[in-house]
């Protein structure tokens, strides 16, 4: 046997045994103990070139797949997590400029990962996008082309961004740009795309923004309208996030015009949605409504008409229409909708049952929000604290109240959130309000007649669509 294939049937033991280590080891050093095994696994391979094995430091060693193998609390997320880890060993071996091994031990490589991630039980949705890694990986060193695994990793990526993984879904998109051969391509595009929406939501808002320009300047010198547009949306969001209102409004506004002359009826819609937001957080709720119901008329995905109604109900419910916003919140739970998505719903929810003193409803909602907190975004978890003490205000527990809201006000000032922070500090000084003056509601936007008809027209076709129960 040649030396260097015999050294690669070491580099799956080793790995399997760092992570049997790490799952089974008591105590606080159980991460160390995977690190120095991983560390070694991953060294292990000589090169083609006689190199002497990277140090550690350069060693991509994919550190969130690492602490949930070994945090997971057994099978099978112990094995899913090693699974996902030596699935992004692999596609490392196919780096730029990466210290590649023989083409026996990438195959054998190859081989053993499909065979460990074949055995992974139960498959769920991770899983198939695990083993099209591999697939392609095989694929891809047969025919030396490194690109051909871009999609199935981006795929990877975006589930695990789907199922709030955020710094999993990163770690996924720094293999993937590892990938890039140093050309503008769509993959490289998308890469920075999804990596700007990730960061986003793990509140890492500068560099969102930094991921959403560079995609967007790409997209635009590949020509790829749709893609530039959708980076100067993500700008336009992180604008907002950060509370420069004006200059979120000026991009956003842009794109939806130029969308719509170019008949791009998705960036018109994502531009529109975010519009509405954004005006909606300057205050400007009665305006904001026709936005984002038009949003809901030109999405074609379910989920994203879903969200976008479910927004339509968030500001007609500001805007003291209750009935028109239960009409939309029903409509939106009446979907299959992901874990954070329907908490944002049985948010609204909940606060409408608070404002009309439905108590028993109040605390249904509150209950089954609190049964999946695990799960929800960051975001989605300030919105909590501010539901649930705008709604205890409303039902007189004042120190409960203003409890949540102080959590809310810190929760948006360490995910660096401004337009956040001031909802939050403004439902606070309201419920100080109702604590001293218990008759006290705050007073409600002005319209004028144009906005007043905008808002007859959509709650009477929300009336219509909430009586047939469905989109």
């Amino acid at each position: 046997m040649e030396p260097k294939t015999a050294f690669a049937f070491l580099v799956l033991p080793c790995n399997v045994l760092a992570f049997t280590l790490a799952v089974r080891k008591q105590g606080n050093d159980t991460f160390g103990t995977s690190h120095s095994f991983a560390m070694r696994a991953c060294t292990l391979l000589p090169t083609d070139s006689g190199s002497a094995p990277k140090p550690p430091s350069e060693l991509r060693l994919h550190k969130p797949f690492l602490e949930r193998a070994a945090e997971g609390g057994g099978e099978p997320e112990s094995s899913l997590g090693l699974g996902a880890f030596l699935v992004l060993r692999l596609v490392d071996q196919f780096s730029v400029g990466a210290n590649r091994p023989g083409q026996a031990a990438v195959e054998y490589q190859c081989s053993a990962t499909k065979n460990f991630v074949d055995g992974l039980s139960p498959q769920n949705e991770l899983t198939l996008p695990l083993s099209d890694i591999v697939s392609v990986a095989q694929i891809a060193l047969r025919e030396d082309d490194r690109r051909l695994l871009f999609e199935p990793v981006l795929r990877l990526a975006r589930i695990l961004e789907h199922e709030a993984r955020f710094d999993e879904s990163l770690d996924v998109l720094e293999t993937a740009s590892a990938l890039s051969d140093g050309r503008d391509g769509d993959h490289e595009v998308a890469t920075h795309l999804l990596r700007g929406r990730a960061l986003r939501n793990a509140g890492r808002l500068v560099e969102s923004k930094e991921a959403y320009t560079a995609g967007s300047a790409m997209a635009e010198r590949l020509g790829d309208t749709h893609s530039e547009l959708l980076g100067q949306v993500g700008c336009g969001i992180i604008a907002r996030q950060q509370g420069n209102l004006p200059d979120s409004e000026r991009l956003l506004r842009s794109v939806m015009l130029r969308a719509s002359r170019i008949d791009d009826r998705d960036a018109e819609a994502r531009a529109c949605h975010d519009l509405a937001g954004t005006l909606y957080f300057a205050g400007r709720a009665a305006e904001a409504v026709p936005h984002v119901f038009k949003a809901y008329e030109l999405y074609e995905d379910r989920l994203q008409k879903a969200r976008a109604l479910g927004d339509t109900g968030t500001i007609l419910k500001e805007l003291g229409h209750y009935s028109a916003a239960q009409d939309a919140q029903k409509l939106v739970l009446a979907e299959e909708l992901p874990p954070d998505t329907r908490a944002k719903t049985e948010l609204e929810c909940l606060e409408l049952a608070a404002l009309v003193g439905d108590r028993i409803t109040f605390e249904r909602f509150r209950q089954s929000i609190a049964d999946n907190r695990d799960v929800l975004l960051r975001e989605t978890e300030l919105d909590f604290e501010s539901h649930v003490g705008s709604g205890l205000s409303l039902f007189g527990e004042h120190d409960q109240a203003e409890k949540h809201l102080n959590r809310a006000i810190a929760l948006a000032e360490e995910l660096g959130m401004g337009e956040r922070l001031f909802h939050a500090e403004q439902q606070l000084r309201e419920a100080q309000e109702r604590r001293t003056q218990p008759d006290f509601v705050p007073g409600a936007p002005s319209t004028d007649e144009s906005e007043l008809r905008h808002l007859r027209e959509t709650m009477e076709t929300l009336e219509a669509l909430s009586a047939g129960e469905r989109f």
